[in-house]
């Protein structure tokens, strides 16, 4: 039997993503975030989290989703990887769940070339898409962000 892996599932532009539960740090309310120039497109802003300065993901730009208007109910998912610290925006955080690797289907199956999408699985007769963090912003993206960031 496979190592069941647990996955906080949350919901943005009518779309399910996880999250591996071991990668998220904390979960709050949406706060404001600070606008900044040069910028990655999918970058909503920057989130200033206990004296860290971190970014903000908008996943409704990384997948092309429709806008929508911000809700004072949506929720920031602060997440933590050996590499980087991103906060994700998401219109509502759903639960935890556990899966098993076979019931995990590769993703690169159905999104080739979406590196951040690591996986996908099915929760509540919807698909949800893991996302794989390190890969959101490119190295030399990151590099780049943080030097705007501490200027």
């Amino acid at each position: 039997m496979a190592k069941a892996n647990s996955f906080l599932i949350f919901r943005e532009g009518g779309q399910r993503f996880g999250l591996n539960l071991a990668e998220v740090e904390r979960i709050e309310k949406c706060v404001e975030i600070e606008d900044m120039a040069a910028k990655p497109e999918y970058v909503k802003g920057i989130l200033n989290y206990h004296g860290e300065l971190i970014p903000v993901i908008d996943l409704r730009r990384v997948f092309q989703l429709k806008e929508r208007e911000e809700s004072l109910s949506d929720m920031l998912i602060i997440a933590r990887t050996a590499r980087r610290v991103l906060a994700i925006w998401a219109e509502a955080v759903e639960g935890i769940v556990e899966k098993s690797g076979e019931e995990i289907e590769d993703a690169q199956r159905f999104f080739l070339g979406l590196d951040y999408v690591k996986g996908i699985f099915k929760f509540a007769d919807k698909t949800v898409l893991i996302n794989d963090l390190d890969k959101f912003i490119s190295d030399r993206e990151f590099k780049k962000l943080y030097k705007v960031i501490n200027q």
